[in-house]
């Protein structure tokens, strides 16, 4: 069962789902996404007796935006929400746009953290400045966010109004027109596609700025890559992810050797964390 709280001062919305008491996992959502994403893994974490935090960054969901915020400012908000939770320490799953947010995590709360994964993870900052980023990629957005900021302003608020009046299954079917198969298979089925309409929605429930904000994070310079880790984290990616192409994702852990890279064959971006989250569980399981 999904409960949704916020933190004492009520700076921070996020959801709980798995088994309470079980071993602590905080889950970081994607761009745009929200707290609501972690349905993912509720029935996995159950299964495998993990409990799931998954807040809402600043900005997104019910958490209030923040003016200033920066990625650096990550790792105290969830070594104070960990507090508030009672764990002394505790592991970090994210998902495609909370990677550098697990990545300043790894380093600044190393002597709290038991382990680290990355699924459908965004490469580096540097990778959203190649010319051939595929057209949905955050890379696109980025670069239309700071030559058209007006109409990129407006498609957001637009979306936000379509998807206040409607469950979003009709935009999701547009948008997985241009994902690979994997991903379209996944969008055919009415609960996940659901769920990710509904997570889109939450995301952009409070003012516009919280998910420009934090895209400008996700494409600007991260004050750690993954070279700057001693400690190892594992990375799930499919072949066929037409929002963050492996080839970012190897180039960027060629350098960093510490870390392993699994691959999954046939997996698109959202495919690959829907049809694979048992696996990728019992990882922190273990």
């Amino acid at each position: 069962m999904v409960d949704h709280s916020q933190n004492s001062d009520g700076t921070l919305a996020y959801a709980q789902r798995g088994c309470r008491g079980g071993k602590p996992l905080f889950f970081f959502h994607g761009w745009p996404g929200s707290r609501i994403e972690s349905a993912l893994a509720d029935k996995a974490a159950t299964d495998f007796g993990i409990h799931v935090v998954a807040p809402d960054r600043p900005g997104f969901g019910l958490s209030p935006f923040q003016p200033g915020r920066k990625i650096s400012d990550w790792p105290a908000t969830i070594a104070e929400l960990a507090g508030e939770l009672g764990w002394n320490r505790f592991s970090i799953f994210a998902v495609s746009g909370g990677t550098p947010y697990a990545l300043v995590c790894a380093k600044e709360l190393a002597d709290r953290i038991d382990s680290v994964g990355v699924c459908s993870g965004v490469p580096a900052h540097d990778w959203h400045e190649a010319e051939d980023t595929p057209l949905l990629s955050p890379a696109r957005l980025a670069r239309f966010r700071h030559s058209r900021p007006h109409i990129m302003k407006a498609m957001v608020r637009l979306l936000r109004s379509y998807l206040s009046r409607s469950t979003g299954d009709s935009f999701l079917t547009a948008a997985a027109l241009l994902m690979p198969e994997s991903d379209r298979q996944i969008f055919r089925t009415s609960e996940v596609k659901g769920m990710f309409a509904a997570s889109v929605r939450e995301a952009l429930r409070g003012p516009l700025e919280g998910s420009n904000h934090d895209l400008g994070l996700l494409t600007s310079p991260w004050p750690v890559s993954a070279t700057d880790l001693q400690s190892p984290i594992r990375y799930w990616h499919g072949d066929q992810d037409s929002i963050c192409p492996i080839t970012g994702m190897k180039s960027v852990l060629e350098k960093a050797t510490q870390h392993s890279l699994e691959v999954l064959d046939g997996e698109g971006h959202f495919s690959l964390p829907v049809n694979r989250i048992k696996e990728i569980l019992a990882y922190f399981a273990s």
